[in-house]
């Protein structure tokens, strides 16, 4: 055992010197943040991967209206189109109505707001549409003068 006048090992002297104001946080923050953290989920936690059919790639729900859309949509193009085309709900209408009139998609009739909800539930756009930029502004390039 040490006495009272041996000197600190540097470890324990360094301890002591830590400069005022300066919190240090224990192992107890610590252990209640790892809580916190595992209580809500984590940071940046995602949901569950969605269940796909195997045939077409397209999310199932649980309301079955996946099916509907696949008989629909996946009669002239690949579901992968439904994939790589996210838009939001009105982008999904201006398609449709484009492939009435010039795809020769059958009207939809009392199907169409279901195929619409899951359409734009599961293939809509992840950003606000204000956000959402298809293309660039123009170039805004001076003339050529003399055939330059």
């Amino acid at each position: 055992m040490r006495g009272s006048s041996d000197p600190l090992p540097p470890q324990a002297a360094r301890r002591k010197r830590r400069p005022p104001g300066r919190i240090r946080f224990g192992g107890l923050f610590q252990a209640g943040v790892l809580s916190l953290v595992l209580a809500t989920g984590g940071v940046g936690a995602q949901k569950p991967p969605q269940p796909l059919d195997t045939e077409s790639g397209l999310i199932k729900d649980a309301s079955g209206v996946w099916q509907t859309a696949r008989d629909h949509c996946t009669e002239c193009h690949s579901a992968t189109l439904l994939q790589q085309n996210r838009t939001t709900r009105a982008g999904w209408v201006r398609t449709i109505r484009r492939m009435e009139k010039d795809e020769g998609l059958e009207p939809l009739g009392d199907l169409e707001n279901s195929i619409l909800d899951y359409l734009a539930a599961n293939y809509g756009v992840h950003v606000k549409a204000t956000e959402l930029r298809r293309r660039r502004a123009p170039l805004r390039q001076p003339p050529v003068a003399n055939g330059e």
